[in-house]
């Protein structure tokens, strides 16, 4: 789309784990993408930090819309990035001057009184003619963004998420203050988890458990629970690295939440549990070959536990490894966007 025009990569997270994903991309786009850091993604503590969180997602695509004759390719690693320079393009009717890609979004359906507003914003953010490609993590969300917004389907990508690999920096790391190693259980994450019923199948068990959550707040008074609101980014990682296996309790089945979580797991040699059925154990677990999926009933779910305490399901840890790097790195996102923008 023209000469001495930059592509860039918008992200809202650390540099450094943005560059397995860059490095890999430049290996195979002869003039090679720039990447840009826009941080939004603050521990979300309260009303203030989610305001200027949502501040960001608008102000930040709004200053490349100004500039945006300077830009040939455009990826929203932070989805909505993308989207809302694609809104902007719509709702001002501009020329069409960029490829635009928007990467790891996965669509929930919102209800209530906005329901109606949201859905006309989103169908501007997903204008087939500003916006070329969307990345989702299955075909079940390609199917639904295509039914719900008539975006074409065959410019849907549809490939697993990528995290950066951090196997070397923490798998033999210092076990966090207060617990030992492979002395407890880990549930992190805050988005469209079942805190509720992994607390309710805990009881009677005797080993601990840690939920880590900036959102969830529950006291409980069971004393092999303990629930954390403090830890946040690298922080979290030490706890995955020492933590004897990893729970993913999900609320909602048709959503793909928690990926980040189960593939760093994954990555750090550690059995992931995840509850289903769901599309996030569909996605990316081979029950009892690279993790274990359990369904919500709490006399399963406790003799899994007492399974994976007794040794059943060591074998894991490495097939979890080797499935992480063959199927769910981020050289391996990089690779598929850079087939696709070799075909423009």
């Amino acid at each position: 789309m023209g000469k001495n025009r930059l592509n860039i990569v918008i992200a809202d997270g650390p540099a450094e784990e943005m560059e397995p994903f860059i490095n890999e991309i430049n290996k195979s786009k002869q003039d090679g993408f720039i990447l840009k850091i826009h941080r939004a993604d603050w521990q979300r503590i309260n009303k203030w930090s989610e305001t200027r969180r949502y501040f960001k997602y608008f102000a930040v695509p709004f200053e490349y819309f100004f500039r945006r004759k300077k830009y040939s390719v455009i990826v929203g690693w932070q989805q909505f990035y993308a989207l809302i320079y694609c809104f902007y393009c719509s709702l001002f009717h501009v020329r069409k001057q960029n490829t635009v890609v928007a990467w790891n979004y996965t669509y929930k359906k919102k209800k209530g009184k906005f329901e109606k507003i949201y859905q006309w914003f989103m169908a501007k953010c997903m204008d087939p003619e500003y916006l070329d490609y969307i990345h989702v993590p299955s075909k079940e969300n390609a199917e639904l963004v295509s039914r719900e917004f008539s975006f074409p389907r065959d410019r849907i990508i549809v490939t697993p998420f990528g995290v950066k690999d951090e196997y070397e920096k923490y798998h033999s790391c210092r076990c966090p203050e207060g617990v030992k190693a492979d002395g407890y259980f880990l549930a992190i994450g805050r988005s469209n988890r079942d805190y509720d019923f992994l607390i309710r199948a805990w009881h009677e068990m005797d080993f601990p458990l840690i939920i880590i959550s900036d959102i969830y707040k529950r006291k409980t008074a069971h004393n092999n629970i303990t629930i954390r609101n403090d830890i946040s980014g690298e922080a979290q990682y030490p706890w995955i690295a020492n933590c004897r296996g990893v729970i993913i309790p999900i609320a909602d089945s048709t959503i793909c939440s928690g990926d980040t979580v189960l593939l760093h797991a994954m990555s750090l040699k550690k059995i992931v549990v995840v509850t289903a059925p769901s599309t996030l154990a569909e996605m990316y677990v081979k029950d009892k070959k690279n993790g274990l999926a359990v369904t919500k009933d709490i006399r399963e779910f406790r003799i899994m536990i007492q399974e994976i305490l007794k040794g059943k399901y060591d074998h894991i840890t490495e097939n979890a490894r080797e499935s992480f790097l063959r199927n769910f790195s981020r050289e391996n996102m990089a690779r598929v966007l850079a087939d696709t923008l070799a075909e423009e």
